[in-house]
């Protein structure tokens, strides 16, 4: 029975980890997000879209947040409300 709950432990410690480092990897997007945003308000869309390619951004998120930025979805709200 101690192993069991030594287990169960275990994978929610890792399930809590992973959680974690998945939280941590979507507020760094966002705030890459955010400054390509700014990049194509003040330079173009072509050099935020570099900009978000060379920072990791997946291909569908800088589609989505350069064409359709009223579409975007809010980091803050969906953590603390």
């Amino acid at each position: 029975m101690a192993s069991t709950h030594f287990t169960s432990l275990r994978s929610e410690q890792h399930k809590a980890k992973k959680s974690a480092k998945a939280n941590r990897y979507n507020v760094v997007m966002s705030a890459m997000v955010e400054l390509g945003l700014k990049m194509m308000r003040h330079k173009s869309t072509l050099d935020a879209a570099k900009f978000l390619t060379a920072a990791g951004v997946p291909i569908r998120v800088i589609t989505r947040v350069l064409l359709r930025p009223d579409l975007r979805r809010n980091l803050k709200r969906r953590h603390f409300a």
